[in-house]
């Protein structure tokens, strides 16, 4: 798989790419020119083969054809027959620059697809162990968060099963996530609707009174705030209930409890 920005294995400045062509091109020169009484007339381009590779390997493709260009041109004037000169060359001659040529390209393609496959799986593998991590971070957060639940779980299910009176509970901020597990102690037809907000438990009427005893038992800091009520089910002719709020600590989450002093209601 190559990704889009392969291209960019490379993260040298320009500047500094094609500067560093020309003095690996110039080393090879400086080379073939101190051996060149010694082996002349052959191999006139093989160092500068080695140096575009070279090139190409460290700095990509535009710097290794400017390596190539530039050997080819040393090559022809200082190394082919007739030496410092631009004169005709022989088929021979012209045979040896394509060759040197092609070669230099293919192996110039060759290496910059390696490059850039190199640096997509080094990206990928970047990328598959950061979201290992991410993976091994959020499985261990649901596990401590579904640990902390049922610890907290636990206790108020121990809670409401030795507490007669309580009605249900709610958590301090409104969320009513142990709503459900109160009301399986208690009758239905008690309870109107559990999926909806508390206040469907009680009638309308009492409403009011029961938001600012809520509000009080809040502010209070876990002391009782008492308030009448009836059942939402209920008449207004029938006799009103006392209860009150409180608000405890089970783990790490406050919740508010409404009891209710009077029996008015059996259990399962």
């Amino acid at each position: 798989m190559l990704l889009k920005n392969a291209k960019d294995w490379n993260n040298s400045s320009l500047l500094t790419r094609y500067l560093g062509a020309l003095l690996v091109t110039g080393l090879a020169f400086a080379v073939r020119y101190m051996i060149h009484p010694y082996i002349e007339p052959y191999l006139p381009f093989q160092l500068f083969f080695l140096s575009t590779f070279v090139v190409s390997l460290i700095w990509g493709i535009g710097p290794g054809i400017l390596s190539l260009l530039v050997g080819l041109v040393a090559g022809f004037y200082f190394f082919t027959r007739p030496y410092d000169s631009f004169a005709t060359p022989s088929i021979n001659d012209v045979w040896v620059m394509l060759t040197y040529t092609s070669t230099s390209l293919v192996m110039q393609a060759l290496t910059e697809y390696t490059r850039r496959l190199m640096y997509s799986s080094e990206l990928l593998l970047k990328v598959a162990d950061s979201n290992y991590r991410l993976s091994l971070y959020s499985e261990n957060e649901k596990i401590d968060v579904s640990r902390k639940y049922r610890n907290n779980q636990k206790e108020v299910d121990e809670f409401v099963a030795n507490l007669n009176q309580t009605l249900f509970l709610l958590s301090s901020d409104n969320r009513a996530q142990f709503l459900g597990q109160a009301h399986h102690h208690f009758d239905t037809h008690l309870l109107v609707s559990l999926q909806d907000e508390w206040s469907a438990i009680f009638s309308s009427d009492d409403l009011e009174r029961i938001q600012t005893a809520k509000k009080l038992a809040l502010e209070l800091n876990n002391l009782p705030s008492s308030f009448n009520f009836r059942f939402s089910n209920e008449e207004p002719s029938n006799p009103m209930r006392q209860g009150e709020f409180k608000q405890i600590k089970i783990g790490n989450d406050f919740i508010l409890v409404c009891s209710v002093k009077s029996h008015a209601f059996s259990m399962v």
